[in-house]
């Protein structure tokens, strides 16, 4: 996927309001919806259906009531996550440099320009060292 797809929703989160209950005064059963749908033109209404087989979808509002007048407040141009793209760590990295002899030769440019963090010694390879010097102590002293 492309950076550009991941986009930040914290701006967002601050405009809407989390329902328990639909448009019909009606507890929404969040664990048993099959279908969801989004539209542009009215971007803060959800519309679900518990089953495929439902005629009709049942309508959710997450725009936060105020008094007076409602404003619809268009959403666009959500900030990026990651503008600049994220690493992965180090030891993903090297998993997967270590399955590149079953890759063929010719995705091999990808996998090795992929984006990594750069040798930083983690808890765990820390934590296998010591145990090593442990199981060498043990056996010195077994002998």
């Amino acid at each position: 996927m492309l950076k550009n797809a991941f986009v930040d929703f914290k701006v967002l989160l601050k405009q809407i309001v989390n329902r328990k209950v639909n448009m019909q005064r009606k507890k929404v059963e969040w664990m048993k919806i099959h279908w969801m749908r989004f539209r542009k033109d009215n971007p803060y209404k959800m519309m679900y259906k518990y089953t495929v087989g439902d005629d009709e979808f049942k309508e959710v509002n997450f725009q936060k009531q105020r008094k007076g007048r409602q404003q619809q407040k268009p959403i666009q141009n959500l900030p990026m996550l990651y503008p600049s793209g994220r690493q992965i760590s180090q030891a993903k990295f090297k998993d997967i440099q270590d399955l590149l002899k079953y890759v063929p030769p010719v995705h091999h440019e990808f996998y090795n320009s992929i984006r990594h963090e750069q040798h930083k010694s983690s808890e765990s390879e820390v934590a296998e060292d010591v145990n090593d010097h442990e199981s060498d102590a043990m056996s010195d002293v077994n002998a």
